[in-house]
């Protein structure tokens, strides 16, 4: 969020699970209970008076990087650029990948073969005119579930939503 704001981008930071509903592993796994909640999100900030006018690009990580293609396949006139985090996107089914006209980043780990290998397919089912790349990364962390380097992927999702949103 501090690299996007840096370069003049409002920016939205959102649980999509309550506390109660965090505490259950099921619920982070659950795109459709991800994508009602980010859709209703999108869909408050095009009724606000303050946020209507504003182009939308979602970063999403994990299980909710699908939940994000699906709410930028049905409301593509208003989702404008996704980045996903260690992502399997194709989880959001291949008619909503059909769909997909905002531009797609995956941001992958280096060592993720079956992620980069899933990311291959989800690039063939996109619309030819969907702009997509994709960028593996280190991890930190030497336990079991290292995270992405956060410095390098805020500054490749700066990059890509200012190429592809309106200033």
């Amino acid at each position: 969020a501090e690299a996007l704001q840096a370069q003049n981008f409002a920016t939205l930071r959102l649980d999509l699970l309550a506390p109660h509903e965090a505490q259950f592993e099921d619920n982070h796994h659950s795109i459709h209970l991800l994508f009602r909640r980010l859709l209703a999100t999108v869909e408050l900030m095009k009724r606000q008076d303050t946020t209507f006018h504003l182009p939308i690009g979602i970063f999403a990580q994990r299980d909710a990087g699908a939940a994000a293609v699906r709410v930028a396949a049905l409301r593509d006139r208003d989702v404008l650029a996704l980045a996903a985090a260690d992502a399997l996107v194709d989880l959001a089914g291949a008619q909503n990948l059909r769909l997909l006209r905002a531009p797609l980043l995956l941001l992958l780990p280096d060592s993720a073969n079956i992620l980069i290998a899933a990311a291959g397919r989800t690039f063939s089912t996109l619309p030819a005119s969907t702009a997509c790349a994709l960028q593996t990364l280190p991890t930190e962390g030497e336990d079991a579930a290292p995270t992405l380097a956060a410095l390098p992927a805020a500054e490749l999702v700066t990059a890509w939503f200012g190429r592809h949103m309106p200033p």
